[in-house]
């Protein structure tokens, strides 16, 4: 047991030295999470949509660059 703070950037710098764990939290930090909250809000609006009858093809017009994003 390791009684360090840090999460997984402690295990990742025990393990496999400090390169490994800085790359570990910068692609955490810069693609993964923002990535995940992408993904949650256009989720969201999804259901948001649908629930409320809202008009989808004019949505779908209106944010053509996010339309790839959105499926019906």
């Amino acid at each position: 047991m390791m009684r360090v703070s840090g999460a997984d950037y402690a295990y990742i710098m025990e393990t496999f030295g400090p390169f490994a764990a800085f790359i570990r939290l910068w692609i955490e930090c810069m693609i993964v999470r923002p990535c995940s909250q992408v993904t949650t809000c256009l989720t969201y609006i999804h259901t948001m949509m649908r629930v409320s009858g809202a008009d989808y093809a004019y949505i779908m017009e209106t944010f053509v660059p996010f339309s790839a994003f959105i499926r019906p």
